[in-house]
């Protein structure tokens, strides 16, 4: 039996953890395990990854203020959650703040990075 309530040795388990608990529509269990990787001090996809899920658990709580707070956080990081995190900040501008000229910003910060190629997966700029 998996014993939750002790820290995990490998912060990637806890990423783990928090990607199943989420499928599994346990969004408490699936928050405190990225959080427990955020805290651990790691960098890097999981970091990365781990404040992306957060977001969007945030989200989907209606958490907008925290969801923000962490797409701000995930935007001068690299990679793909970068571009993510421009994407959903613009949105919001956008639609809720109705600040079209921030959320242009955020749309043209993720045009850069795609053009300056910040360590994106294969194949992810020929989608977009």
């Amino acid at each position: 039996m998996l014993d939750e309530s002790s820290e995990s040795e490998d912060p990637l388990d806890d990423y783990s953890l928090g990607r199943i608990f989420e499928r599994a529509e346990l969004p408490e269990r699936s928050i405190q395990h990225y959080m427990r990787v955020l805290d651990s001090g790691i960098g890097g996809t999981a970091r990365r990854r781990s404040l992306r899920q957060l977001a969007y658990q945030h989200k989907r709580r209606g958490e907008i203020e925290d969801a923000l707070a962490l797409w701000k956080k995930l935007v001068v990081e690299d990679g793909l959650e970068a571009v993510q995190a421009c994407e959903e900040l613009a949105m919001v501008h956008e639609h809720r703040d109705k600040d079209f000229r921030t959320a242009l910003e955020f749309c043209d910060k993720a045009l850069e990075r795609l053009e300056e190629d910040y360590r994106l997966p294969f194949g992810f700029r020929d989608r977009y």
